[in-house]
């Protein structure tokens, strides 16, 4: 009877995403297609460095953009254990490089700013400087993130606790916080820090809110200026957690994952930090969403 019932609700849930059309499209409620907001699937980041380079094999890293939605970093492995990226514009040529590591960040120049090899260890920073990453458990890591704009960066220093520093001085705090940073993004004047609440998680086991502080850049330093919760629309164990924001309007893409066998109801939400709003985006089904100018990926490669 178990597996009957996982069988309707498994068809249920592609007659909803046959409803809902073209999963690539990112499109708000009232069904008009949210221009500056691109969806990719692991096929297609694999397809693109197919036609790039058809007789190569590879192992796909990581796909990040940077600030302004105009480049997209595509890090990948070669068979024979070169890590490389390759830096795709909006307009203009595609790059390749090298990079020091499996696991780099980028600043907006498509400079490599930090980097590591293995993050349960260290963190390598472009001036020389290195964090030690605290110790978790037996073989796990205390956390790390990086900003999109490859400024500024939280490491966890001690158990629920994390210091926010600059790249340029990494072992020089600007502020300390007791929640277990996930995401940090950087504007001209504030810092973002969001805690996907792992320490109600272990209490509950439910994720039900992300716990955002926004930092406010002052003459004396940063400080801490407003601390607010976004709800999930339902509580459950599977998670909840932001995705990308959007830097010019402070918008949020927070992502609400359904477990199995409701895979495909996972959905995302568009949260405006201003006005502390939620509103569902539909066909979000991809791996990889992003605030970009453009469909930067889906461009053929040889344009």
């Amino acid at each position: 009877m178990p597996n009957l019932v996982r069988l309707l609700l498994l068809i249920i849930s592609l007659s909803l995403l046959s409803y809902w059309g073209d999963p690539k499209i990112a499109m708000a409620e009232n069904k008009v297609e949210l221009q500056n907001i691109y969806n990719y699937k692991h096929e297609d980041i694999k397809n693109f460095l197919n036609d790039l380079k058809p007789n190569a094999t590879f192992i796909i890293q990581n796909v990040a953009r940077n600030s302004s939605g105009t480049n997209l970093y595509l890090q990948y492995t070669t068979n024979n254990n070169i890590d490389k990226v390759l830096i795709v514009p909006a307009n203009g040529k595609i790059k390749e490089i090298d990079v020091p590591a499996k696991v780099v960040y980028f600043d907006d120049n498509g400079d490599v700013v930090a980097w590591s090899n293995n993050l349960s260890k260290d963190i390598h920073f472009r001036n020389g400087k290195f964090r030690n990453m605290m110790k978790s458990g037996a073989y796990g890591a205390g956390a790390f993130c990086i900003d999109v704009r490859g400024r500024y960066f939280a490491i966890e220093v001690q158990p629920g606790v994390m210091e926010i520093a600059s790249v340029e001085k990494p072992n020089q705090a600007i502020f300390q916080t007791k929640r277990t940073i996930n995401k940090i993004f950087v504007t001209e004047d504030k810092i973002y820090l969001f805690d996907y609440d792992n320490e109600n998680y272990i209490k509950i086991h439910q994720h039900e809110k992300i716990i955002c502080q926004i930092l406010k850049k002052t003459a004396a330093g940063y400080k801490l200026e407003d601390e607010f919760n976004i709800i999930r629309p339902s509580a459950r164990p599977s998670p909840f957690f932001v995705v990308d924001m959007d830097l010019e309007s402070e918008k949020i893409l927070v992502k609400d994952v359904r477990d199995n066998p409701l895979l495909l109801l996972t959905a995302c939400y568009l949260f405006d930090t201003k006005t502390k709003s939620m509103h569902k985006i539909e066909r979000m089904q991809g791996v990889y969403t992003f605030f970009l100018k453009e469909d930067i990926l889906r461009k053929r490669p040889d344009e």
